[in-house]
């Protein structure tokens, strides 16, 4: 299934206005739906520690699993509709739907995670700058994670045309693993942890994070390899620019770091008794 035939074919600039008014739509849904979340829907449970900080905290979590299942839905939309053509295979409103609203996400999620981390006791009563200090040291990892996707995502929700859309589908498949995450951070902080279905999390959790995020480079290799049918592949992949390489072998060391320490801390959990503070 093609649809080429939806590719824009006038200069960048003529998507620009649409693109920050998408942005600006995209920024609205979030910020109503994180409000209501927080402070109209979530008031209405009973759970321990029903503090704002901790709504706030569920209340982006369930924003990112929105998300995720939205765009890794687009992505398994625009997988199984490959043409078997690496380069040209395009699948436009789709993709650039993903792209505009992974920037959008990305910038809004930082700026809710910040808002809950200043509502905790521990911080409410610094000023500002202090509690902006005390985010960044706090999560320095999330803010790299977010400003390195963020990086990625502005410009390719310019430039995204008709090539490239293979890759950009991997990359939203990805997003496969993160409502495991967002479970696993919910139950931990509600600390229902000592169950069945935390454990059967974290297993589902690993599982899609070893297919969907350290074997995605390797497979867009592969498939690499697959499409150009070159005799002699490691003469293919030498002539592709250093870039590529570079760039796919720093988020695939990233993926695997990544997911040692999450299969350690799985491990970890449950070779053991958990504390009374997990």
């Amino acid at each position: 299934m093609s649809q080429s035939a939806a590719v824009p074919t006038g200069p960048i600039d003529h998507l620009t206005a649409d693109y920050f008014l998408y942005m600006l739509r995209g920024w609205l849904m979030y910020g109503v739906s994180f409000y209501l979340i927080a402070n109209v829907i979530l008031p209405k449970y009973k759970f321990p520690g029903n503090t704002l900080a901790l709504r706030y905290w569920i209340g982006i979590d369930i924003l990112s699993t929105c998300f995720s299942v939205y765009i890794s839905g687009l992505g398994f939309v625009a997988f199984f509709s490959l043409e078997d053509d690496f380069v040209h295979a395009t699948y436009f409103p789709l993709v650039v739907d993903g792209v505009r609203l992974g920037i959008t996400y990305f910038t809004f999620d930082m700026v809710a995670t910040f808002i809950a981390h200043s509502a905790e006791d521990r911080v409410q009563h610094l000023s500002f700058s202090q509690q902006l200090k005390s985010f960044l040291d706090n999560h320095p990892l999330y803010i790299v994670h977010h400003v390195i996707s963020g990086g990625i995502f502005l410009p390719l929700g310019f430039i995204v045309y008709d090539r490239g859309h293979f890759i950009i589908t991997i990359i939203t498949l990805q997003e496969v693993s993160t409502p495991f995450l967002n479970m696993y951070r919910m139950m931990k902080k509600l600390h229902k942890t000592d169950n069945n279905l935390f454990l059967a999390n974290g297993i589902l959790f690993v599982i899609a994070f070893l297919i969907f995020r350290v074997c995605a480079f390797p497979y867009i290799y592969w498939y690499y390899l697959h499409w150009k049918r070159a005799p002699d592949a490691l003469q293919e992949l030498w002539s592709l620019s250093c870039y590529c390489h570079v760039g796919s072998a720093f988020f695939f060391i990233l993926q695997s770091y990544w997911f040692g320490q999450i299969v350690h801390r799985l491990v970890g959990r449950f070779s053991s008794k958990p504390s009374k503070d997990e």
